[in-house]
């Protein structure tokens, strides 16, 4: 993640910040002492250096945390980066009031125990007949207007939409938080100027990264006084809780006039993203037919002839009828295909066995599919094929490469044959 402009500190201001805080906090006499001698440092290295008087003497804040400068290389200039250390009852006091304020906040909250794409209707009326004005989806919330409990009606209000609910379909209160912390996403925000994003949850892991105050991320799991957030794509790590704020990513519900603006917005997207891929296949299309047009001199076909067979052992006769089974669909595709690999067996250029050629590095696809073949065996008209080529039977006369037609380039070959959807050619 990009790192964002932030609010830079002098090093003059950054000490006489630490003094202020020390002189304004309810320390003891020994911490006044150290306020006096960080208003007198005036470089990084000298504040560095009183950083780690004070660490020493375990005076600086509360014992629990970890108070570090981070220093810019590029230009000197300094953040306060926050960690968890130790451990302390403060972090438990946060988290209590936390989740009282979380609480009260779904004091007047319904939400919808729909789940996937289903929705729940909200009617301009408590009747199951009124007109729908719109819609609540799984992890939307609503404010409780009111309440027809002999009807079983839920006046609700949410985004731009005003309207009654069936009470059969929704929860509240804590019941409606409950359901919102199994469905929704969580969102930590960093409160802290800069954070330590460690590898476990454990004050002496492995440093990942830092993140910096009003950056916010996904949380992905909550160990205790730990929030495991993702940093960015493939990154992941731990957080001290008592830095971070955490929200839940709730839904909204939406109009009808909304959801066919949006529909109407998608389905422009997807015709114009269709128009696009149109003219790019006929821009490919016409490339081909040039490329096509400009090699087809160079196209010949090949007779099928029979020559001296090959001896081979039942082990290299199996894996050329496999290997023929993955890189052709067609008797004749698979038979020019174990006419590639005896020809690169013949030619003194490749591997002097049918293993040896099959197995080269980067020429043939013995991956996933090749091996399910090994073990269950690659059908009656793979074996026949390689059988036949093994016998002199031969349909692409001395050719040793092939690939796929939709990907060859026909143009550089000296010359080429297309069978079975493969172009075999000499460069």
């Amino acid at each position: 993640m990009a790192r964002k402009t932030r609010c830079r500190l002098s090093v003059p201001l950054t000490a006489a910040f630490f003094g202020v805080s020390m002189i304004c906090s309810s320390f003891m006499a020994p911490m006044q002492v150290h306020a006096e001698e960080a208003s007198k440092v005036t470089s990084t290295e000298e504040l560095t250096t009183f950083m780690d008087v004070i660490k020493r003497d375990g005076q600086i804040g509360h014992s629990e945390y970890s108070v570090n400068v981070f220093t810019e290389a590029k230009n000197g200039i300094s953040f306060l980066v926050y960690d968890r250390k130790g451990e302390g009852s403060g972090a438990t006091d946060n988290q209590d009031e936390a989740e009282e304020k979380v609480s009260e906040a779904f004091a007047n909250v319904a939400m919808t125990t729909l789940t996937g794409d289903d929705y729940l209707n909200i009617r301009i009326s408590p009747a199951i007949d009124a007109e729908v004005v719109g819609k609540l989806y799984a992890g939307g919330t609503a404010e409780i207007v009111e309440v027809d409990g002999d009807g079983g009606w839920t006046h609700i209000a949410s985004g731009s939409v005003d309207g009654w609910v069936s009470s059969e379909y929704i929860v509240t209160g804590l019941d409606a938080e409950k359901l919102a912390f199994e469905v929704c996403d969580q969102i930590a925000t960093v409160q802290a100027d800069g954070l330590k994003v460690r590898e476990t949850a454990d004050p002496e892991g492995a440093v990942l990264n830092v993140v910096y105050q009003n950056e916010t991320y996904k949380v992905l799991e909550r160990q205790g006084e730990w929030v495991k957030i993702e940093v960015k794509a493939g990154q992941s790590g731990y957080v001290a809780a008592e830095f971070v704020s955490i929200e839940l990513k709730t839904g909204k519900a939406i109009s009808i006039a909304e959801e066919l603006e949006a529909i109407r917005i998608q389905q422009e997207k997807e015709a114009e993203e269709a128009r696009r891929a149109e003219q790019e296949r006929q821009r490919r299309a016409a490339e081909q037919s040039a490329a096509s047009s400009q090699a087809t001199n160079n196209r010949v076909n090949v007779p099928t002839t029979t020559g001296p067979s090959t001896p081979a052992n039942v082990d290299d006769a199996y894996l050329l009828a496999c290997i023929c089974r993955v890189e052709a669909g067609s008797y004749d595709g698979m038979l020019a295909v174990a006419n590639v690999v005896l020809n690169r067996v013949r030619s003194g250029a490749f591997p002097g066995s049918v293993s040896g050629v099959i197995y080269q590095s980067g020429q043939f696809a013995t991956g996933g599919t090749f091996q399910s073949y090994l073990a269950n065996g690659p059908g009656g008209t793979a074996i026949q094929a390689a059988n036949d080529a093994l016998a002199g039977v031969n349909n692409v006369g001395g050719y040793l490469y092939f690939r796929s037609a939709s990907t060859a380039n026909t143009a550089s070959y000296s010359s080429y044959t297309m069978i079975g959807g493969n172009c075999f050619y000499q460069r």
